[in-house]
């Protein structure tokens, strides 16, 4: 430990010197250094751990010493290093090693310290040698072998001094870091306020080592206001945009910066570079903090910084102030706000940008912001919705129904999904415009059920020649039987998932192709879409009666007894399975299927692997999930649905696709406001009409073969609003009515990523393509208003065509045709194939070039700013998500010229990135 003591006598010194050469096993060096002219002398014992003791004692003292034979005296063979510009006596020197007096150098002491060899001479030039030489005690650590340079003993000395911690960088913003730390445990301030030449030199090194930033910073720290400086950062970045139109916040900032440091005085016009420099350190001076709370301290100083609300909405953009995220909150709110009293491109194009901002700030991830600005994004999907639908002409009941069943396929399962998640408590303006939405889109939705509702009963006489959709009694034919005609090789898990409805279904999709499971490209014969015609269920959408109706293969009779233990002597007698299988396939209902605790059953994974081209099961999860309360939110992925994981496990060990379907939807119980009493009940949804019953206002009623009654002189009454049921419900939903979301039925058929390769057969059909997304799910900005649609045909029947009802016309999304006449070829299209390296592998990879290259710079060229997230990316080149790292790896191979990134995919931010200047510039010279 060093050791400082005043003056003292020659008695005190030589008796500490004797104790302290008395500690055993150490081996000490004991060396004078002085000035004669100042009297006073510096005597230093080192001992060989490096433990420095430095006494300062008189010139007369030391001579004193020296004639006392102090070196015998001391106990210990001693060297005495004397730095004396006058003669010493005879018997003195005597006693020195070799009789000579040998010159301690600066460079040799300030070498000693460190443990160096050699000292650089900008070292020696600095007035950090005298802080260095002054301090004497040591403690920098060893550099053995090396020469001490300036930085590094600045470094050293900041170590020392303020703690600043050794593996540091010094970079501006961990000096910014350490100087809000506030620690000066040696008061190296008054050092410095003593010595100006240090503090001038000081200040001059950090700033060009570190920046100018960094000086400011290190200025402050001295006057005790290093916070400040930190908070600045925040500030400055906030007032980037703004700064160079807003004369308010030119002048407030020119006042701050001067009173902060008078170096600062006009700088906004003096030294922008600066401020710019400043503001930029944000990002890196946030990851600076181990946790939150060194952080929210800056912020809450910044704010305090900010005199009055005018500033406050001009530096509303910032991603760190408090106070931006609730004015980008207020923000959002009018924006929600326009697009839903306006729906237009431009209002849900301010609406995106806005959310953009809000989902910037880094509060965004704490609750209760986290949850609000889900439900935010939520609500501006769901104004995206709204702005793309188009009003479609319908000429019949059946046009009706088939037209909207396969609008709410495509679409409705996501606005389902988005009305459920976006609805949450009221504490601000904000939510109140989320509320708004939804409400909105709830009336929306009501319209569209009761338009599918008053259809329905014409749709039940003519369900035989629907064509583009498919009732649940002919699924298994269309689905199952056709896909199983095309080969030997094909075989199938048959998975119902009772109570499954297309929200649920679109948010398990999703979720599967994290897991390498996707839809498979095969479609039945003459389908359109992207996906499997739209299935509609038995009516009424009960378990009882719509799953039977699936497994047999037809329809109930009214008065048959119901009853889903059947189901296997069902599925077993499936004609249209018989004739292809040669035999009827097996079917285990959940008692089978699921364990105690609700994962897969050994005899459901043994008969995954049996030899069985077909086997079914059924899981009940979904539908138990209604029966409970609301209170308890349920998110429905692949590992909550238990049974999910093991058996598609299973089925892609077995090489088998799956046929995802359900029995019937279901309406959440969110909106039930209405309990109609009734008599003669089926369920909450659905009840039989006896003769003498009144029909309510929006009830249904069917007396056709296609809807079940328990006894065929009644007839069916269902109800078709969210809103209304038979009686009070508490539970999480019900079915059993007419909406779309109970009657349009999810069934997707899907494979897991490897089954292709696995059967050993070339079969295209087998392959995977990405889940379909509407374009407003993605939150994409729209390039135009969409073309109508043109109507359908109606089908043609056997029977004499009912008369034709009123002509339609009603809301929902729909993606436009594209007519031939529409397809251009891009200018980046014409580049790249105009192109050497184009023409040099035409042989080889044209067909890849068409179908892959181009179409990939083509949609990210015209999509903003040349990025998009990797999941919409996916969407819509048409690839499951899991594949676009391997995409983006063949086509940048294409376009990357030379190694310049002009196709990446950035995995860590989820995001795929096109630079399209580059592309032009490489692809443009290369041609030429």
């Amino acid at each position: 430990m060093p050791i400082q003591a005043p003056t003292l006598s020659a008695r005190d010194l030589e008796e500490e010197l004797r104790r302290i050469h008395a500690r055993p096993h150490r081996t000490f060096t004991t060396a004078f250094y002085g000035a004669p002219a100042t009297g006073l002398q510096s005597l230093t014992v080192t001992s060989g751990e490096n433990e420095v003791i430095e006494f300062r004692v008189a010139h007369a003292t030391c001579e004193l010493l020296a004639r006392r034979a102090l070196v015998g005296a001391a106990g210990g063979p001693l060297v005495l290093l004397v730095d004396f510009d006058g003669r010493l006596p005879l018997d003195v020197t005597s006693r020195l090693a070799g009789g000579k007096v040998r010159a301690v150098t600066e460079e040799r002491r300030l070498a000693r310290l460190f443990g160096a060899r050699s000292v650089s001479g900008d070292l020696l030039a600095s007035p950090l040698k005298a802080a260095l030489l002054a301090d004497g005690d040591g403690g920098y650590g060893e550099l053995p072998g090396v020469t001490l340079d300036l930085e590094t003993a600045w470094r050293k000395y900041l170590v020392k001094m303020v703690n600043f911690p050794a593996d540091a960088p010094l970079s501006e913003e961990r000096l910014i870091y350490h100087c809000i730390r506030d620690l000066d445990p040696l008061g190296f301030r008054q050092v410095l306020r003593a010595r100006s030449d240090l503090r001038e030199a000081l200040h001059n090194f950090l700033g060009e080592r570190a920046g100018p930033v960094a000086r400011l910073a290190w200025r402050a720290w001295e006057r005790g206001v290093g916070m400040e400086v930190a908070a600045f950062v925040f500030i400055l970045q906030a007032a980037k945009e703004a700064l160079a139109t807003s004369e308010y916040l030119q002048a407030w900032l020119n006042l701050r910066l001067a009173d902060l440091d008078p170096e600062l005085r006009n700088a906004v016009r003096g030294q922008p570079e600066l401020l710019d420099r400043w503001g930029a350190l944000a990002d890196r001076l946030s990851l600076q903090f181990p946790d939150d709370a060194g952080l929210d301290e800056v912020l809450v100083v910044a704010e305090r910084q900010l005199s009055d609300d005018r500033l406050k909405e001009t530096l509303g953009h910032s991603r760190y102030l408090p106070s931006a995220l609730l004015r980008g909150k207020q923000s959002l709110a009018a924006a929600l706000g326009a697009g839903l009293a306006e729906p237009s491109l431009a209002t849900l194009n301010e609406a995106r940008i806005r959310l953009i901002a809000v989902e910037a700030h880094r509060l965004r991830v704490r609750e209760p912001h986290k949850r609000q600005f889900d439900r935010a994004r939520m609500a501006v999907r769901l104004v995206g919705y709204r702005t793309a639908r188009t009003d479609v002409q319908a000429h019949s009941a059946v046009d009706v129904v088939a037209e909207l069943a396969s609008a709410y396929a495509r679409d409705g399962g996501f606005v389902d999904w988005a009305r459920t998640a976006a609805r949450g408590a009221r504490t601000d303006a904000l939510d109140d415009a989320i509320a708004a939405v939804v409400s909105s889109l709830d009336e929306v939705r009501d319209e569209m059920d009761r338009q599918f509702a008053m259809a329905l009963p014409e749709w039940s006489a003519h369900r035989k020649t629907v064509g583009r959709i498919v009732p649940i009694d002919q699924a298994l034919d269309r689905f199952a039987v056709e896909f199983l005609t095309g080969g030997e090789h094909r075989r199938l898990v048959v998975l119902l998932l009772d109570g499954m409805a297309w929200a649920n279904a679109v948010e398990l999709l999703l979720d599967l192709e994290d897991h390498r499971w996707g839809p498979v490209r095969w479609q039945p014969k003459n389908a359109t879409g992207d996906l499997l015609p739209p299935m509609l269920a038995a009516l009424p959408t009960l378990t009882e009666v719509s799953r039977a109706a699936f497994f047999a293969g037809h329809l109930m009779e009214s008065g048959e007894r119901r009853g889903t233990g059947e189901d296997p002597d069902r599925f077993d007698g499936h004609a249209g399975l018989r004739k292809v299988l040669g035999h009827g396939p097996k079917l285990l209902l959940r008692t089978d299927t699921e364990d105690r605790p609700g994962h897969a059953s050994r005899k459901a994974l043994e008969l995954v692997a049996s030899a069985d081209r077909v086997v079914g099961f059924v899981v009940n999860a979904i539908d138990d999930q209604l029966k409970v309360g609301p209170g308890l939110d349920v998110a429905y992925r692949f590992e909550t649905v238990k049974a999910l994981p093991d058996l598609l496990s299973a089925a892609a060990h077995a090489n088998r696709a799956v046929l995802l379907v359900a029995d019937h939807g279901h309406v959440r119980g969110d909106r039930f406001e209405i309990g109609k009493p009734a008599t003669n009940t089926l369920s909450a949804r659905a009840r039989e009409v006896v003769p003498g019953d009144v029909v309510g206002e929006h009830e249904i009623v069917l007396d056709t073969d296609a809807a079940w009654r328990p006894k065929a002189k009644n007839r069916l009454a269902m109800l078709y609003r969210e809103i209304e049921s038979y009686g009070p419900v508490h539970h999480r939903g019900t079915h059993g009515g007419a909406s779309l979301a109970e009657v349009v039925t999810p069934a997707i058929l899907i494979a897991a990523d490897d089954l292709v390769r696995s059967i050993g057969v070339e079969d295209k059909e087998l392959d995977l393509r990405s889940f379909p997304q509407p374009t407003w799910w993605g939150l994409e900005p729209e390039k135009g208003p969409r073309p109508a649609v043109a109507p359908s045909p109606a089908p043609r029947s056997e029977k004499p065509a009912a008369k034709p009802s009123v002509q339609r016309s009603f809301p929902f999304s729909a993606p436009p045709p594209v007519p031939a006449s529409a397809v251009v070829v891009s200018r980046l299209a014409e580049l790249l194939r105009a192109s050497e390296l184009y023409r040099e592998v035409a042989k080889k990879e044209q067909e890849f070039w068409d179908r892959r290259v181009i179409p990939v710079v083509e949609m990210l060229a015209e999509h903003e700013a040349g990025s998009m997230p990797d999941d919409m990316f996916a969407a819509r080149i048409g690839v499951p998500k899991f594949r676009v790292p391997s995409l983006i790896a063949e086509v940048s191979q294409r376009v990357n010229i030379d190694q310049h990134p002009v196709l990446v995919h950035d995995r860590a931010q989820g995001v795929v990135r096109l630079e399209r200047l580059l592309l032009e510039q490489l692809f443009a010279g290369e041609g030429s």
